[in-house]
């Protein structure tokens, strides 16, 4: 839509924001009435474009002049994200007053971490009403393949990565330490959660397998073979039966194949 002489009205207010839009028709008309322009919609399902420049405030330029704001009031160790109730993209400001907004007033709710928040430009002309709701967020480890019951999580597979502290599980593992080195008991699928449930210590002694059985006390140390009659990781406690003698023993894994036998009388490993 082209309009004539409209050049003349360039420093009037304008009846709608700073961004470009689309009004109706019956606006169309009450705004070309209103300034006395020579314009008519031809019928009522006319549309009109109206664009013009302005100083763009991004979502994340909002969020962090709001967060900067709230600073004083939150853990220095924690970090937070944050939605918007109205789901704007971004605020557009007029070409003559300076492209920033600043932090009038914010206040949060500690237990629901909600805020709300104006921001207002250069010399108070233009005011912004901002609601929402803060989120801290977590570090976490994640393996960056998949890794399959029967192998080992190498540190060289894990990275971590920052979520939403509200959408993980209670049994989360929380630190690289808590992931390095373990056995998946189901595929470890690359960049999800992974929760207490989903690892276990490496089995260091299997059952069936031929393992050496040790005894030792600050006078002796007796060593012998044996046969595991459960599968155990460290420190699991298992039963062996001795070559040797065929009598059971029960004992604690201490490395690979390897037990040490817990019985004060060890007649077993005979």
């Amino acid at each position: 839509m082209m309009v004539k002489n409209a050049a003349v009205l360039e420093n009037k207010p304008s009846a709608t924001n700073c961004a470009s839009g689309c009004v109706c028709s019956p606006f169309c008309d009450f705004l070309s009435r209103s300034y006395n322009l020579p314009w008519q919609p031809l019928s009522a399902d006319d549309r009109a474009i109206v664009q013009r420049t302005s100083h763009v405030i991004s979502k994340d330029e909002l969020g962090a002049k709001i967060l900067a704001a709230l600073k004083p009031e939150l853990p220095r160790s924690e970090r937070y994200s944050m939605s918007f109730d109205n789901r704007i993209a971004e605020i557009h400001l007029p070409t003559n007053i300076p492209p920033s907004l600043s932090v009038e007033r914010v206040t949060r709710d500690r237990i629901s971490n909600r805020f709300f928040a104006i921001l207002v430009a250069s010399e108070g002309s233009h005011r912004h009403t901002i609601s929402g709701k803060l989120f801290r967020m977590v570090e976490i480890p994640v393996v960056t393949r998949r890794v399959r019951k029967g192998d080992i999580v190498d540190k060289e597979d894990v990275r971590t990565i920052t979520l939403r502290a509200d959408k993980l599980g209670p049994d989360v593992l929380m630190s690289t330490e808590e992931l390095v080195g373990k056995a998946p008991r189901r595929t470890l699928i690359e960049h999800r959660p992974v929760r207490a449930s989903d690892v276990r210590q490496p089995l260091l002694v299997k059952r069936g397998g031929l393992i050496t059985m040790i005894y030792q006390t600050r006078f002796m140390r007796i060593s012998a073979r044996g046969k595991a009659k459960q599968s155990g990781a460290h420190g699991d406690t298992v039963r062996v039966e001795n070559s040797g003698s065929k009598k059971i023993v029960e004992g604690v894994v201490t490395g690979p194949s390897e037990i040490t036998v817990t019985s004060a009388r060890p007649i077993a490993m005979k």
